[in-house]
């Protein structure tokens, strides 16, 4: 059998091929991406060692003590508990109080 092929067809076999796309555009937002990502990393890691260091650290026993009662009736986060019981120099229930009247 004879086979025909379109002369439309012909043609396009003749047309020069466009030039490789070299996805430059592609390989640039994706090595942004990934410094970003190297960056957030460390934001993520400065921000952990900031919010895990002992808030008592500098308290007496006294305050320590207070601290831990206050978080364990309170069930609030350190930084809120130490900021109240700053506040209100260390008295446990004017904490405690000033923390369920909505203080922070």
């Amino acid at each position: 059998p004879t086979v025909t092929i379109a002369m439309e067809i012909l043609e396009a076999m003749d047309a020069p091929l466009p030039e490789i796309y070299n996805f430059e555009l592609e390989k640039n937002i994706l090595r942004k991406q990934e410094d970003g990502v190297q960056d957030g990393e460390a934001a993520l890691k400065a921000v952990l060692d900031r919010t895990t260091r002992d808030v008592t650290a500098e308290f007496t026993a006294f305050q320590k003590d207070a601290f831990k009662r206050m978080k364990s009736i309170t069930n609030a986060p350190e930084d809120v508990c130490s900021s109240i019981l700053h506040k209100r120099g260390f008295k446990l229930n004017d904490s405690i109080e000033a923390f369920y009247r909505g203080e922070r």
